[in-house]
């Protein structure tokens, strides 16, 4: 007898109703985009802005332009990395870069990273940051070393070395080997 039988536990119905996906294991793999927390932040930046509506009607309206303006930088900010290349989108563009084209990357002191193409241009990638390189190296199928991946021997180490190559710059750079 299971368990279940043995307490006269009944199994739960199917419900419609699904628990929320946690933004580290999201579905689409290729897709970086900011937390959907920022949403929420959203919402109470909005009820903030609503005091100045409500006492100054006829020009507190200026006020909720900027939560219009953050939501707007939360939806059109993405980077997304397929077999093509990279798919960057930031709030005033979109740009694409074949993999060709990718030198490498940059991670400054501040901020997220900056793809390095071969004309030596640097381009944030938005919502990429240092500890998404292991799902990067995953989803660019290799192109972007995975620089937490320890080479178990030398043909492993071999193959790590000849996997890409990174852009130097300031701050820390996605090469195979490097160590800071």
């Amino acid at each position: 007898m299971s368990e279940n039988e043995q307490h006269n536990i009944q199994p739960r119905p199917e419900s419609r109703f699904r628990p929320p996906e946690v933004e580290s294991a999201p579905r689409d793999r290729s897709l970086f985009r900011v937390s959907p927390i920022a949403y929420l932040m959203l919402g109470i930046f909005l009820l903030a802005m609503l005091g100045p509506l409500y006492y100054a009607p006829s020009w507190g309206w200026v006020f909720l332009v900027v939560p219009v303006g953050f939501a707007w930088w939360v939806a059109r900010s993405w980077t997304r990395v397929d077999d093509a290349g990279v798919r960057i989108s930031t709030w005033r563009s979109r740009t694409f870069v074949p993999w060709d084209e990718v030198k490498g990357l940059n991670f400054p002191k501040r901020g997220t990273a900056q793809l390095v193409t071969s004309k030596d241009k640097f381009l944030t990638l938005s919502s990429v940051g240092f500890n998404d390189l292991p799902r990067l190296a995953e989803v660019s199928k290799g192109r972007v070393p995975d620089p937490f991946y320890a080479p178990v021997d030398a043909a492993d180490f071999d193959a790590a070395a000849d996997a890409g190559s990174g852009a130097g710059g300031e701050g820390r750079s996605a090469r195979a080997g490097d160590t800071e």
